[in-house]
């Protein structure tokens, strides 16, 4: 009885340790190229729907426009596009492109819901509105049509050390229970 006993405490310890693991949000990598070859890139933080395409922004981790970091951005910062100025739908993208609706102003959105992308840095990119923009302070801003077909964006692969998290401290354990 012992046994069957350490073994479901064993079991339950691997679930508990792992679901965090498995469910929820996941980081993705995403660029997208401008016309003039400047490029918008970075990662972010988000869940994917049950599409398997769109993907609800929850956060940016870091933000390159040609090169140039842009400014910390705060859940303040992220914003609808297709809602603009209101900003009270869920900013979202997809991993194909064909579904995009985002508007991030790096330092902040004015009282009035607007941002100078040169001054504050920002981006946004909407299938919507057809539209796509980025810019930084000290970077030539760019505003032109969205194009799918710029966009590239795939999960970011958790290292397989993480995966094995789990298992290990359970084994640590086992081991440690049976020198006793």
């Amino acid at each position: 009885m012992r046994y069957h006993t350490t073994k479901v405490k064993q079991t339950l310890l691997a679930m508990l340790l792992l679901t965090p693991l498995t469910a929820g949000a996941t980081l993705f990598s995403f660029n997208y190229t401008f016309d003039n070859n400047s490029v918008l890139e970075g990662t972010l933080d988000g869940t994917l729907q049950s599409d398997s395409d769109t993907v609800f922004i929850n956060s940016f981790d870091s933000v390159y426009y040609s090169g140039t970091a842009l400014a910390s951005i705060e859940e303040n910062d992220i914003r609808s596009d297709s809602d603009y100025p209101a900003g009270a739908l869920q900013p979202l993208v997809s991993l194909s492109g064909d579904t995009m609706d985002v508007f991030v102003c790096a330092l902040g959105f004015s009282s009035a819901g607007n941002c100078t992308f040169s001054i504050q840095g920002g981006f946004y990119l909407g299938t919507a509105s057809n539209n796509s923009a980025a810019g930084n302070p000290g970077v030539v801003s760019t505003f032109e049509g969205y194009d799918a077909g710029q966009w590239n964006m795939s999960p970011v692969p958790v290292p397989a050390a993480i995966w094995m998290l789990g298992p290990g401290l359970i084994g640590l354990s086992a081991i440690r229970k049976v020198k006793s």
